[in-house]
């Protein structure tokens, strides 16, 4: 009896260790988005796209050339958080310049918007509203999520909040989008009690045939 109460006591505890894991955002990040593309599941009435998807995660997994260049327009990693870097844009005209004619199939570029908490009872100080701890000198022994909360300190803006660029097929949407990245990404987060909020709209994406079509204005000839 004393050896079973010992056991479920060692699970209890291994299981309060795993429930307070969290690594750090970047490093997940990471791990999902270099294997990311739209999740099949994710693609619903929306053929063109499948089929499209399809064509291009193969091309992708043999090394063809054009697969390789919307994978490379991708951001794969983030850094410099910690110091405000919010815009990660990876390679917009490479994404949107990738057009293969005989597969009917281009780039689309989106930038995608996402926010980052951490669950509140593994840093409760997140959410504590305490003020007095916003200007310098700041206390770089505490956790780094003391690093990317929201201050008042004007010279100090909300780390938390951050953009990122994606290319996908054209034929695909932005709730495919997003639908795909709540699947991976976000469901990662979670494993790590992070919680992370997305974002992306089709005003936040385009393509090659677009950016010929969108006349140019005088304030841009201007500006040029």
């Amino acid at each position: 009896m004393r050896t079973i109460y010992c056991l479920l006591l060692l699970l209890n505890v291994m299981s309060r260790v795993r429930s307070q894991h969290h690594e750090w955002f970047g490093d997940v990040f990471a791990e999902v988005m270099t294997k990311f593309s739209i999740d099949s599941d994710a693609i619903q009435n929306n053929s063109q796209c499948k089929v499209a998807n399809e064509i291009y995660t193969r091309n992708l997994r043999n090394g063809t050339y054009w697969a390789a260049r919307m994978d490379d327009a991708s951001v794969k990693s983030i850094g410099g958080l910690l110091d405000g870097d919010m815009l990660h844009f990876g390679h917009p005209s490479q994404c949107v310049r990738t057009m293969v004619p005989i597969h009917n199939i281009s780039g689309k570029y989106c930038l995608v918007t996402g926010d980052i908490r951490p669950v509140y009872p593994i840093v409760p100080d997140f959410y504590a509203g305490d003020f007095t701890r916003d200007y310098p000198p700041y206390n770089t022994m505490q956790h780094y999520w003391e690093g990317l909360r929201y201050k008042k300190d004007v010279l100090w803006h909300s780390r938390s909040n951050f953009r990122w660029g994606i290319c996908i097929p054209d034929t695909c949407q932005t709730y495919e989008l997003l639908a795909s990245l709540n699947k991976s990404l976000v469901s990662a987060c979670a494993e790590n009690n992070i919680t992370l909020t997305l974002n992306v709209t089709e005003t936040d994406c385009y393509t090659g045939a677009e950016m010929r079509d969108r006349p140019v204005t005088v304030g841009a000839i201007v500006w040029v």
